[in-house]
């Protein structure tokens, strides 16, 4: 299914820094000498900690130049030579994407004005159970792996990105990293499991959230709020993703065809009835959606949901309904698996990452930098199952 391109207006405005839509250049010069020009940051994200090493590739960079990230922080660069600088990146307050600006000794400037993605983590799952960092990603520990079996589902981190829990087709849920719980959960003891959301106030000391098995059932662990008023379709396994809102008063569970079925938690009311989305009638292509940072009850939802095409298109209370031209990647094939929303990434300018089944990952939106999977990518081997950003 496609949709017409609308485009947004305004430029999007992130942790201070204004964007103007592309993800090219801007160049200040007062000399003679050749103007720099920067072309790619490698890796293009990394921890808010800092004191990750990337390399600026680019060209007519000289000795001792530096580089700046943002209006944050300005860092000496190594020069390797005239196309590229090794830096240290410094820590930085929150989530987001910035700007990376070079600027040589003579004054000559240049930018990437998205060029770099402050994130707690970017993970590859495998069908296996293997968790892989992308894009400069700290590795994380633990977590259960199935060899020659692909029964991983999904997997979720904590807000701090130190622990999360992976799902297996059964139910079961296994902590990886510093989580120091093991909920139990709903447990089948066959394949219909199908993915998991934490509680915003989850912890690797406290996680609470929820389960969603593939005929609609939205199942509480870890003393969660019991749930209600969700869309059940016994003996039909049809569901494929669920994802609450930001605050955790209710949420959403996405069926193949594309429809968005909401639910409620504890006394909490149910959340608004979402009219505007991509639909498949009869077609079971949908296969994720991602819910705005700051959609909420009282100022609308809105979001994205990729097909397995490729395509991403936004529903609920977004000005667009098909954001980004779709159908990239393995362009024909029924192969991507996974999408994700940039950390505060507003409603009225969303961007992100899909990924298809061979770990692939492509960037949507106008203003977030490429990732690169560092964990994969397997050629023509379906086996990337979910893609986890915190």
């Amino acid at each position: 299914m496609r949709r017409g391109l609308l485009a947004f207006a305004g430029a999007a405005l992130l942790l201070g820094t204004a964007y103007a839509g592309s993800a090219g250049q801007s160049v200040s010069a007062s000399a003679t000498a050749p103007l720099p020009i920067v072309a790619t940051v490698q890796p293009s994200t990394g921890p808010l900690s800092g004191g990750q090493s990337v390399i600026v590739s680019g060209q007519n960079f000289q000795t001792g130049a530096t580089v700046g990230f943002g209006t944050w922080a300005t860092m000496p660069g190594q020069w390797i030579d005239s196309a590229h600088l090794r830096v240290t990146t410094p820590s930085f307050p929150n989530e987001g994407v910035i700007s990376i600006t070079v600027t040589n000794p003579d004054g000559q400037s240049a930018s990437a004005q998205n060029g770099y993605a402050y994130l707690h983590g970017i993970y590859t799952l495998d069908g296996f159970g293997g968790l892989h960092p992308d894009g400069g990603s700290a590795p994380v520990s633990g977590g259960a792996f199935w060899p020659g079996w692909k029964i991983a589902r999904a997997a979720v981190l904590t807000s701090d990105n130190s622990g999360g829990l992976v799902l297996d087709g059964y139910g079961g849920l296994h902590p990886f990293g510093s989580m120091t719980v093991q909920p139990a959960a709903a447990y089948f003891g066959w394949d219909i499991a199908r993915d998991v959301a934490l509680l915003p106030a989850s912890s690797i000391f406290e996680a609470q959230g929820y389960t969603l098995d593939g005929w609609g059932g939205v199942h509480a662990f870890g003393g969660a709020p019991p749930p209600h008023g969700f869309a059940y379709w016994p003996g039909w396994s049809i569901a494929k993703k669920i994802r609450l809102l930001p605050d955790g008063t209710g949420g959403y569970v996405l069926d193949g065809y594309g429809g968005l079925h909401g639910f409620a938690v504890g006394s909490n009311p149910m959340p608004p009835l979402i009219t505007t989305y991509a639909y498949w009638g009869g077609s079971d292509i949908a296969r994720d959606f991602a819910i705005a940072y700051n959609s909420s009850a009282a100022t609308g939802i809105g979001g994205v949901t990729l097909d397995g095409l490729g395509g991403v298109h936004a529903f609920g209370n977004v000005n667009s309904v098909t954001l980004f031209p779709p159908y990239i990647g393995s362009s024909v094939r029924d192969t991507f698996r996974a999408l994700t929303l940039a950390p505060q990434a507003p409603l009225a300018d969303l961007a992100g990452w899909t990924m298809d089944g061979y770990g692939g990952i492509y960037p949507f939106g106008r203003w977030v930098p490429p990732v690169r999977p560092l964990g994969g990518s397997w050629p023509n081997w379906d086996i990337a199952v979910s893609l986890v950003v915190q």
